[in-house]
């Protein structure tokens, strides 16, 4: 009875596992998906995170090592660059964990640039106009990112599970 129950019933149905790059093709096939990525205010709050997080990395590197001519030769350079391009490309995606750090980022940049700003004229450090331009730089494209996430569909729809 098991061998009838087994070679008639069990054998034949096959079964195909759901790859993770399956299940992220039927996310990504999803209305919320198609949204967010048609949303032009999602895009500009991200961008505008993106620089302002920028000018921060400018901000940092400047006070670092502001002896070098060409910054991009520095370690400290990559150190810092790095996770912001990692976190542009992950941003991609709409995942929990990278909307999170986007949501941080557009609170703290502005603080961190401050605070280099005052570490730069406390300590006379060269080329202070450079830390006021990143700090004017940081607080506009967090002006700018806070408006378009407000009237954004990644506010209201929130981050892709």
């Amino acid at each position: 009875m098991s061998n009838i129950l087994w070679n008639k019933i069990i054998a034949p149905i096959e079964i195909e596992p759901v790859t993770q790059q399956q299940n992220s093709t039927a996310r990504r096939g999803s209305p919320e998906w198609r949204s967010l990525r048609r949303d032009k205010a999602t895009f500009i709050a991200t961008v505008a995170v993106y620089l302002e997080s920028l000018s921060v990395v400018i901000a940092l590197l400047a006070l670092a090592d502001h002896n070098t001519v060409f910054p991009q030769g520095t370690l400290i350079f990559w150190v810092f660059a790095t996770p912001l391009t990692g976190w542009a490309i992950w941003m991609g995606s709409y995942g929990a964990a990278a909307v999170m750090v986007f949501r941080v980022l557009m609170v703290v940049d502005p603080f961190v640039s401050a605070i280099a700003l005052v570490i730069a004229v406390r300590t006379r450090a060269p080329g202070t106009d450079l830390f006021g331009v990143a700090f004017g730089a940081t607080i506009v494209m967090g002006i700018v990112a806070r408006a378009a996430y407000r009237r954004s569909v990644l506010r209201r729809v929130g981050a892709m599970r």
